[in-house]
Parts: C-alpha cells; structure tokens; sequence
C-alpha cells in the first residue's frame, strides 16, 4: 500500500478551475440514469463496453466522480469491476487522477491488481508537479529486493509523470532485472551498470530504450547523448532503438552530424521524432528535410506530422509560391493547412493575401482564411472531426478567440494523428507495453507477438490472469488519445 500511497502524494493538492465545477450531474434526476448505464458498462465482460464507460467517464469529468466513487465503496463491485471501475474514477478527475485514488483512500487499494492497475492509470495521464520527499520517504519504507517486478516496474513508470518528485530507490537501478533496470531509468535517469552494455545480455535493449527515454523533459545527459550515438552508427540497431536514440539526441538541439544522418534515405522514417524541437524543425527546413510533399513511401501518419511542421515553420511567402506543389496530395496539404491556420493565431498575424489566394479547395484551408480575419467559403467544415467542426462554427460566428481557435486546432492534429509531440508518446508507450503486457498471455495476443517471441515477463501477477485483460485494454483506450493534447506535448 504504501507504494500507492508514495505516488500518490507526490499529486499537489491544489486543483484546476475546471475541477471545481459543481457537482451538477451528481445531484440531478440524471443520476440514477447515469448509475445504471455505468453498472451496465462498467460491469460488463466486454472490453467495447469498457471502452464506452471510460469515455464517458472522461467526457462527464468531475461531474460523475463522486458517483462513481460512490459505487467503488458501497456496492463491492467484483475484482475485475474494480479494476474498470479504477480507471474510470481516475479518467473523470482529468488532471487530479491522483487525488482521485488518493480519495478512495486506505486499505481498499491493497491487492496487487489493484496497485499495479493505479499506477498503470498514473502512468498514462499527464505529467505534474509532486511533493518529491513525500515520495521519497514512503519509497524507503519498503524493502526494493523484496518487491515483485511487475509491481516495481509499475511504481517507476507512475513516478515518472511527477515532474519534481524523487528517484526510484538505487536498488532498482542495479536491478538484475531488467524490466525493474529500465523503468527506473525511464523515470530518472541515472549511471547505467555496464552490464547492460553487453550484447548478449538477454533484454538488453529495454534498460537501454528506458535510458534513452528518460527524463524527457530536461536535456539529455552526455552518457546518453555517447548511446544515442552508439544506437545511430550501429549496424544492427533495432528501430525502437532507433527511434529512442533519435528522440534524446532532439532534445540537445543542432548538432551538425544530426542533419547529415538524418538526411540519409534509411534515416527519412526517424524523422519526426526530431519535429518536437523548434530549432531542429528551422534547421531541418534549411537543409532541405522539410517540404510541402514528403516521401511518399513514409508512413501516413508521419508525413502528416513532416507537413505540419512545414506548414508551421516555412516562411509565409515561401508557402504562398508553392502552394500549387504542395496542394496536390490532399492528406499533406490538410496538414500544412492547419499548421499555417495554427501559427497565424498564435502569432496574432493575419498572413499574406497572397497564400490565402493559392489555397487548395480543401476544407482545412477554411481555417487559414477564418486565421486572417476572412470569412469562409463554406459555413460547414467538413473536417471529419467533431471538435473541430464546433470550433469551426464558433469560429465562423465571431466567438471563438484567437489562442481558443489555435487550441482547438492542436486538440484536433492530436486526435488525427499529425500531431509533433506523438512521435514520442508513441515511443514511450511501446516501452510500457514491452515492460508491462507483451510477457502475459492477452498483451502478447494483441502485441502480435508469436508464441516463440522471448518477450520479458515480470514476476507478480500470473500471465494468463485477467488483470492484463483490463489493464491492457485501459492501456489501449489511454493509447489511442484522447480529445485534448497533454500540456507536456504541446507543440513549442
């Protein structure tokens, strides 16, 4: 328990305006409504269902939390509820997950499933800032080398999203176990054991991704910037190795031998985890590693984040000459479109007549037009995004302001798919996956890992249990984003 409760209390206790909304559906007719639809969803065996109460869960916020708290103490819903019950508590608190499991309080979050699942939850959710010695202090009440993996593990991931708290204990770090190695240096990372070092050191590649992906919101140490490089030069490096080695060197900014790999065909694919750096976008236009139409044979989803950079960093007549080149492919030129609608309202500009102009008849060019103070073309979007069609009729009708419209456009690139700060999410998510799922039965199924795969299994909780049934959904339903960016992603 007092692992939970470490965590937990690296949360600050004051909240955000938002979660001092009045309790209005908790009081009204609605509620015993809402109580029946969420013992429906919420105590079904289907993950669809799970899927449908989380949401809704979510999309209610604080509003449904004391029901749903409600339900976690009187009516001692099953093991397995609990758990769907658990991430549903914490979804509907948004930013206050942790005072949320901190309120459901004592000895009800003991069995491991229960603790695992918590931080897991934590895990997922926004960076904060935390009491650190708080954290400190009840981490060495415990025994580390008594502690089960699969619960370590857990415990450093969910440290990780406090900004100020503590490190994990230094026997995690010198861990033979190399799932509790690298979660410890994907919380903060400290000096790697050379031992890790050693190519037939079986999961190796795990403590080295947790090392290069650690503490990803400070600059990237010189014993890690000495492995991204290693990771670059090697022939056999894996493409999470790759990916990993290439997110930590972005975080030191330009270094001239990063534009000359980078810019090596085998290289193109690893190119958007450089896009969260602003620097790094400018000097990747300069070399020539940003245009309006990237390759073709790149991934959807990353030449749509190549284009959005384009759109955000290229100067504006640059993008008004070429807008014939880049309107072509309708995917990119959507991109580009909202990167440029994106900059003009956070930059209070109103652009060139020239590039409103040259737009391609898409429905995203509405946004560049509406950013330069123009009326549209059309009074519906077309968008195929509902947030953004709501914003896009606010817009439309004078009563959306500037830094709202630039917002609302950044959730909805989050939810496409095109936003600069999923490359790394992305990454670290697979590293959580790696370290938490792809060792038991239901995570490896839908891992898409062959009964031979040499996956790593942490101790603690069976691998044909149904804990990772539920676990591994939540993390799926966290994975696929949700409607509004996490400030530490932001694009900067």
């Amino acid at each position: 328990m007092s692992l939970l409760i470490g965590c937990l209390l690296a949360f600050p206790q004051s909240i955000s305006a938002q979660d001092r909304a009045v309790d209005i559906l908790a009081i009204s007719p609605r509620a015993q409504e809402l109580t029946g639809r969420f013992e429906n969803l919420l105590g079904s065996d289907h993950e669809k269902d799970w899927w449908e109460g989380w949401a809704l869960a979510r999309d209610l916020g604080v509003s449904v939390e004391s029901l749903l708290e409600d339900r976690w103490r009187r009516n001692s819903p099953g093991p397995m509820e609990r758990q769907v019950l658990l991430a549903a508590i914490a979804l509907s608190a948004g930013n206050g997950r942790g005072e949320a499991l901190l309120n459901l309080g004592g000895e009800r979050l003991d069995s491991p499933r229960e603790l695992v699942m918590s931080h897991l939850v934590l895990a997922m959710g926004p960076e904060t800032t935390g009491a650190g010695i708080s954290v400190q202090a009840l981490l060495g009440k415990i025994r580390p080398q008594l502690a089960e993996p699969l619960l370590a593990v857990s415990t450093c991931l969910a440290l990780r999203q406090f900004r100020e708290s503590g490190s994990p204990t230094r026997d995690w770090y010198s861990s033979q176990d190399p799932g509790i190695a690298a979660a410890a240096q994907f919380s903060k990372p400290t000096d790697l054991p050379t031992r890790w070092m050693r190519r037939n050191r079986e999961h190796r590649d795990l403590v080295l991704r947790g090392f290069l992906l650690g503490g990803r919101s400070s600059a990237s140490s010189e014993a890690q910037r000495k492995l991204a490089w290693q990771v670059i030069n090697s022939e056999d490096s894996s493409s999470e190795m790759l990916m990993a080695a290439a997110l930590n060197l972005s975080r030191r900014g330009v270094e001239a031998p990063l534009l000359t790999v980078f810019a090596r065909p085998s290289f193109k694919e690893y190119l958007p985890a450089l896009l969260d750096s602003r620097e790094l976008r400018s000097k990747l236009l300069q070399n020539g590693l940003l245009a309006g139409q990237p390759e073709r044979r790149l991934r959807i989803e990353h030449r749509a984040r190549l284009a959005l950079a384009y759109g955000i960093e290229a100067d504006l007549v640059e993008l008004a000459q070429s807008c014939e080149e880049w309107g072509r492919y309708e995917l990119t030129a959507a991109a580009i479109c909202l990167g440029i609608a994106w900059r003009l309202y956070r930059e209070e500009s109103a652009g060139l007549e020239a590039l409103v102009q040259g737009l391609p008849e898409i429905p995203e060019a509405e946004w560049v037009r509406l950013a330069r103070g123009m009326a549209p073309r059309r009074d519906v979007g077309g968008f195929a995004d509902a947030g953004l069609e709501r914003a896009f009729a606010l817009a439309v009708q004078g009563r959306l302001p500037r830094q709202s419209a630039a917002q609302a456009i950044e959730n909805a690139l989050w939810r496409k798919g095109w936003h600069l700060g999923l490359t790394r999410r992305e990454t670290e998510h697979a590293l959580v996956a790696d370290l938490v799922f792809a060792g038991s039965e239901y995570g490896g199924s839908k891992l898409l890992l062959g009964p031979n795969a040499r996956a790593y299994r942490p101790k603690g909780i069976p691998a044909k249990d149904q804990f990772f049934h539920v676990a591994y959904e939540f993390f799926s339903f966290e994975r696929e984003r949700g409607p509004r960016v996490f400030p530490e992603f932001r694009i900067r």
